[in-house]
């Protein structure tokens, strides 16, 4: 991001993960959705 919020130029940095979280209630355990991440290479 190149733009502050008071409109002076800043360069702000984040990092360089994302790490995503969620937990709900399940009936069957059986039962289950999992991510599949891949980089494109």
């Amino acid at each position: 991001i190149t733009q502050a919020p008071d409109g002076t130029s800043q360069i702000v940095k984040g990092p360089g993960q994302l790490v995503i979280s969620a937990y709900a209630p399940m009936n069957d355990i059986t039962c289950k959705v999992t991510p599949d991440l891949k980089q494109h290479r």
